[in-house]
């Protein structure tokens, strides 16, 4: 009878606890899904603090190695949003998106998804690239890196938008469009650019906001060619705010069209900004080893407008306007440029200079 109920008590016991082990071993959801809801602040450090998106509404696919995310983006529809595990992802070929799709990985800590590519052939180094048309990807939290070629390379007809990225140490660009090709449009938001070849290397429309575009070993942001003429200079349309564009090997930005506001703009090795029109604001232009705005001509009835700036401290001039091309210069600040503040080409008439600390 004993030896019964000493059975049952056991039984019961081991029921008991059986149950408790369920309560308190849930299943385990991803590596990231706690930044899902969004809210919390990415360690990115980034010229200002940002909050991480949610992962986007979608078809969602889950991958934690190499092979299951080629298999994703192969299969892919338009609309799908794969979610990356933390890991590193070594890519024996270029990651090639054909649909408009979404790669999240952790915004909060993007070096806890790296996607890397060391394939000696630099036709399949690049580690991210489009190739149909009308297509519109988003990238989001990942730590990126090309050995052998280009981080994100982006063809005809394509829309992206990276935040929150850490793209590095890649052998050309951390982001490019194919040679030749304007018809492209990126968002940068929230991203470091640093230690590749060239940081942003393209045509087409860039926005860049809050970002860090650094230590690149050439140039900053820069189109296909670096003739400071008309028809060679790019992005053709370039929106740059609350950014860091600092120590890169060559120029910091070179633009024919650009909304430049409120950015530093620093010891680069070139020129800080080579522009063809539109307007630069509120940016601390100082200290690159070459001039601080040099100002060259993008049509008949192109200007640039340049309001309330600091110029200083450059090797070059601080601000220096080419042959037939023409500034309007207020309210900004020059002072401790090596060659001299001004140096305007071949006239005065093309440059109009109001209220400037020192105006002439």
């Amino acid at each position: 009878m004993k030896k019964i109920v000493c059975l049952t008590l056991c039984a019961s016991l081991l029921f008991i606890a059986s149950l408790k082990a369920v309560d308190v071993s849930p299943q385990q959801p991803p590596s990231n899904t706690y930044v899902q809801a969004g809210g919390m602040l990415t360690t990115l450090r980034l010229p200002n603090p940002a909050t991480v998106p949610p992962i986007p509404n979608g078809r969602r696919v889950d991958v934690a190695t190499a092979d299951q995310l080629l298999d994703a983006v192969e299969n892919a529809r338009d609309g799908d949003v794969i979610v990356l595990a933390a890991g590193t992802y070594t890519l024996v070929e270029t990651l090639t998106i054909g649909h408009s799709i979404v790669l999240y990985g952790d915004p909060v800590r993007p070096e806890n998804v790296k996607l890397m590519n060391a394939h000696a052939n630099t036709n399949l180094a690049n580690t991210i690239a489009t190739t149909n048309l009308d297509t519109q990807i988003k990238l989001i939290g990942l730590d990126i890196f090309s050995r052998n070629n280009v981080g994100v390379l982006l063809s005809r007809d394509t829309e992206a938008e990276i935040l929150f990225c850490h793209i590095h140490d890649c052998e050309w660009s951390g982001i490019a469009s194919l040679f030749g090709v304007p018809s492209v449009k990126i968002t940068v938001k929230h991203c470091i650019i640093t230690n590749n070849r060239i940081g942003i290397h393209v045509l087409g429309e860039l926005i860049v906001t809050n970002s860090r575009i650094r230590v690149n070993r050439e140039d900053g942001i820069v189109g296909r060619e670096r003739q400071y003429v008309a028809a060679a200079l790019g992005p053709r349309v370039a929106v740059i705010t609350d950014s860091e564009i600092t120590q890169n090997g060559n120029s910091g930005i070179v633009v024919q069209t650009g909304t430049i506001t409120n950015c530093r703009i620093t010891h680069n090795g070139g020129n800080g900004i080579t522009i063809g029109s539109g307007n630069v604001t509120g940016c601390e232009i100082s200290q690159n080893r070459n001039t601080g705005i040099f100002v060259v001509t993008a049509g008949r009835d192109s200007v640039v407008n340049v309001t309330s700036c600091e110029i200083q401290d450059n090797r070059g001039n601080g601000v220096e306007v080419g042959w037939d091309a023409r500034g309007d210069f207020r309210e900004n600040t020059l002072r401790g440029n090596q060659r001299g503040n001004w140096l305007i080409r071949p006239q005065p008439a093309n440059a109009t200079r109001i209220g400037n600390r020192p105006n002439e």
